[in-house]
């Protein structure tokens, strides 16, 4: 995983005389890599398709029974449940993969 930011001068120091890259250019800069990134996290989440795994659920939506929960492997996974079980450990079951997250059914 990568985390991605367009770089920005700060005037009166050294490395704003080397920003010479347009708005233009450092959007097109960032779209390609992370369009690269997507493509290859996706590959990598396809692999957990299929299988359960012991999760920590960490948030629930609010008015709603979308809840959010991390793999082992810091993975994001969104599933739905009735019941109120922020904080604890939950067997998913991953059914399908998406670049940034993984969508699963509480086992």
């Amino acid at each position: 995983m990568a985390y991605l930011a367009e770089y920005s001068a700060r005037k009166g120091t050294p490395a704003a005389k080397l920003d010479n890259i347009t708005n233009t250019e450092k959007k097109k800069r960032y779209t390609v890599i992370n369009n690269a990134l997507a493509r290859e996290v996706l590959k990598n989440n396809k692999k957990f398709v299929g299988k359960i795994l012991d999760c920590l659920v960490f948030e629930k939506k609010p008015n709603k029974d979308i809840y959010f929960a991390k793999t082992r492997h810091y993975k994001t996974v969104k599933f739905q449940s009735n019941k109120n079980i922020v904080g604890e450990f939950a067997r998913i079951k991953i059914t399908k993969a998406e670049s940034f997250i993984l969508l699963g059914e509480l086992c």
